[in-house]
């Protein structure tokens, strides 16, 4: 009980994380100049922000000690 308790922490934690990482690449997917425009359909835009996030969120340094103050 207790590692499936830390593990579902963890998992609550880097959701967080991910989400926060997924809103700023959703912006930049709307946004930017490149995939911003509407030859680039709004399923591969989300596809590619969610695909970036889930690469990137393992490599946030410690967001879970900071606690997003």
């Amino acid at each position: 009980p207790w590692l499936v308790r830390s593990l579902v922490d963890r998992a609550v934690q880097d959701f967080a994380g991910f989400l926060l990482v997924l809103v700023r690449l959703s912006g930049l997917m709307i946004l930017g100049p490149v995939f911003g425009q509407s030859t680039v359909p709004m399923n591969v835009r989300a596809i590619l922000a969610i695909a970036l996030a889930i690469m990137i969120t393992p490599a946030l340094p410690g967001h879970q000690l900071r606690g997003f103050h």
